[in-house]
């Protein structure tokens, strides 16, 4: 996919005695929305998280990359009709990304922990303690089952000449298709 335009979703701090939901629920609640507009349009967005490079960093935007303005113009159009993203989000300008970027590019993809039951508990412990102390995670809500679950998101450098896969239905890279965006 050639993902050249861009636009940068911001959670908004609490204003006057308003309560919104802390950087990482917020933003999580956005991907989860986004999740919905992608499965309902049959669009293809990859998401970006440019404050998570660092653990420990507090969630403060998303960035989503399209392969054109109109894709974003339908998103938008979807978003402008739910009170939690009114409330609670900025949504910026849609941008293009330069086509002379030569600086870094990165890859957010889904960091895999196996299940209790798939009978590899040391890997299992193994993977827990690296998310633990290295990664972060969104807190999702299954709609059809209402379980929650959680996404833990490896940040990855990529290379964009190689690196050209299509986002799963939460905006991220697979392990075996990943997707080079840039850090701008």
């Amino acid at each position: 996919m050639d993902l050249n335009r861009y636009i940068d979703f911001k959670v908004m701090p609490s204003s006057g005695g308003a309560t919104t939901l802390p950087g990482p629920i917020a933003a999580s609640r956005l991907v989860s929305i986004i999740h919905g507009v992608m499965s309902d349009t049959g669009l293809k967005f990859a998401l970006a998280f440019p404050f998570i490079e660092q653990k420990g960093s507090s969630f403060r935007s998303v960035r989503l990359f399209a392969t054109d303005i109109e894709s974003i113009e339908v998103l938008i159009s979807e978003l402008d009709k739910n009170s939690f993203v009114e409330k609670s989000i900025q949504i910026g300008f849609p941008r293009s990304v330069p086509s002379d970027f030569d600086g870094k590019w990165v890859s957010y993809r889904r960091y895999r922990i196996p299940s209790r039951s798939a009978g590899k508990p040391r890997f299992r412990i193994k993977r827990m303690k690296y998310l633990e102390d290295n990664l972060i995670w969104l807190q999702m809500v299954s709609s059809t089952n209402k379980n929650s679950f959680s996404i833990p998101i490896l940040v990855e450098e990529a290379n964009p000449s190689i690196d050209k896969g299509v986002p799963t239905s939460y905006g991220l890279s697979r392990a075996d298709s990943r997707i080079a965006l840039p850090v701008l």
